[in-house]
């Protein structure tokens, strides 16, 4: 399917937005976008109006759009939403995933151990890398399972939490990944592991709890990161890998974004 210039548009000022391009409380230009992207003003303008209502732009009357914030109880919401979601869909894959959908993540689950595995080869300077290779597999990983519970509906809204997830929570890197990448590796694998097994040996009831276990870890990874940029105790300027791959959107025609923190 041809991509038309606002959908061009609205990937764009979406993935500026996730990657920290374009920082929360920054105007967003229209004008200056429409240079960038190489569009008309229109198509922007309707990105952005599209962004305001998916809640990650704001209008303020007579000052413009600016990227959106977050308070410590927004994300907590929006993390227990998604904990809902996830974990529910979880179940309904175990229940109703074909036999295709299970070899799809047999195969995701592969690259995920594979990309795990290159994070405790990488040496310091290459960790950030292999850290965007890790998330872009987890990502994989879980589009499959939301893909396998079909229902298209939930996939959009969990995609749009994960925007949001990942915005507000400054872009979450796992402090331990740095300090001890064996550990990182380890216990994320461990989490992911128990997802996997329950989904393929049918188990809905375990595929719900270990979902919600790894939702509820994460949660508490976001909001420490958080808790600590808030405090000045860390600097957020550590290049983060996009959780956005742009190009991976068209690949999901159900939904209208694509995003992780896991």
């Amino acid at each position: 399917m041809k991509i038309t210039q606002r959908q061009k548009a609205y990937e764009y000022i979406r993935e500026r937005i996730t990657s920290g391009g374009i920082a929360t409380g920054e105007r967003v230009s229209a004008s200056a976008l429409a240079r960038e992207i190489g569009v008309s003003h229109i198509p922007v303008r309707e990105a952005i109006s599209q962004l305001q209502s998916e809640g990650l732009i704001v209008h303020r009357a007579h000052q413009g759009a600016f990227v959106k914030g977050a308070s410590r109880d927004e994300l907590v919401d929006v993390i227990e939403v998604r904990t809902l979601l996830e974990s529910h869909a979880a179940a309904s894959a175990a229940r109703n995933a074909s036999a295709r959908k299970i070899e799809e993540l047999d195969a995701r689950w592969t690259t995920l151990c594979d990309s795990a595995e290159a994070i405790t080869r990488a040496a310091l300077p290459d960790i950030q890398d292999a850290l965007k290779q890790f998330l872009n597999a987890d990502l994989e990983f879980h589009m499959t399972i939301l893909r396998s519970a079909g229902n298209r509906r939930v996939i959009q809204v969990i995609q749009e939490l994960r925007v949001m997830t990942y915005m507000f929570g400054y872009r979450t890197n796992d402090p331990l990944l740095l300090s001890d990448p064996a550990a990182f590796v380890a216990r994320n694998l461990r989490v992911h592991g128990d997802i996997y097994e329950a989904v393929r040996r049918r188990d809905a009831k375990a595929a719900k709890k270990a979902m919600a276990f790894h939702m509820r870890q994460a949660g508490k990874t976001v909001l420490t990161r958080f808790d600590r940029l808030t405090r000045g105790d860390l600097k957020d300027d550590t290049p983060a890998p996009s959780a956005l791959p742009v190009g991976k959107v068209k690949s999901e025609p159900a939904a209208t974004i694509e995003a992780v923190v896991s």
